[in-house]
């Protein structure tokens, strides 16, 4: 009985932690729209590639979320080769969302400063954290 309450927990945590990351993603999004918007001139294409870069960003930490979920629950070989296997897909995933882009004629540099959403994120979390409690009424 306690390990499923430590389960729950442990779940909840994680949870929040990426609605902070999610949040992270749309404030780097937010500012990055808005620096475009006022200094580059071919703003469409290059707010599509950001754009882009940001969505595979959100798809890029669901996806880790998920599967790190499952992971929890393998053997220590099991959930290594599972993490290995998963980040490997992603890595595929990035590049040929990469090429595609470029193939669309998008602005496959914004797309990869879209992509470095994720990165900022995690490294702004601890602020995304602390404003996230705020506003649920925990953190003072």
């Amino acid at each position: 009985m306690e390990v499923l309450q430590f389960a729950k927990k442990k779940s909840r945590r994680i949870n929040d932690t990426l609605i902070e990351l999610l949040l992270g993603i749309g404030l780097y999004g937010l500012v990055g729209v808005i620096l475009i918007l006022l200094l580059i001139s071919d703003e469409g294409r290059t707010i599509r590639g950001f754009l882009i870069g940001i969505a595979v960003s959100s798809g890029m930490v669901i996806h880790m979320y998920l599967e790190l979920e499952k992971a929890l629950y393998m053997g220590e070989a099991g959930a290594m080769k599972h993490t290995r296997m998963t980040t490997a897909f992603r890595m595929i995933a990035v590049a040929v969302i990469m090429v595609i882009v470029g193939l669309a004629k998008e602005d496959v540099i914004s797309a990869f400063v879209g992509l470095m959403a994720l990165k900022v994120s995690a490294y702004i979390q601890p602020l995304t954290h602390k404003c996230f409690n705020k506003i649920k009424g925990k953190g003072r």
